[in-house]
């Protein structure tokens, strides 16, 4: 994880912005088995060389609430075994890696 990296911890980040920041997976923001909220945040412009330019959650639960997840490479969101809920659904997000075990309104296509 780049910006924020959690694991086996809560976190909650409100009015946060990252941008240009990055990592092997998680540029921006890396949960693993932890839980999470991220609310009314922008995370743009950040780079990851595996997965999850902007947010990579594994094993976790998130809230991703009124917040804004575009432009980021090589893609935008990456969830693998985790939950991401949207209880009020994001502002914008761009490209989202389902891998395997992935329960989010955002992998139904």
């Amino acid at each position: 994880g780049g910006a924020f990296y959690t694991r086996y911890a809560s976190i909650a980040l409100q009015d946060v912005k990252v941008t240009n920041s990055g990592a092997d997976k998680g540029a921006a923001f890396y949960l693993e088995n932890g839980s999470g909220t991220i609310a009314r945040s922008y995370f743009t412009s950040n780079t990851a060389t595996t997965t999850g330019g902007g947010i990579y959650v594994t094993g976790s639960q998130l809230d991703l609430i009124e917040s804004n997840m575009t432009g980021n490479s090589p893609n935008d969101i990456a969830c693998a075994g985790a939950t991401i809920n949207l209880p009020r659904p994001a502002i914008e997000t761009g490209a989202v890696e389902c891998l395997g075990g992935c329960n989010s309104p955002l992998c139904s296509a």
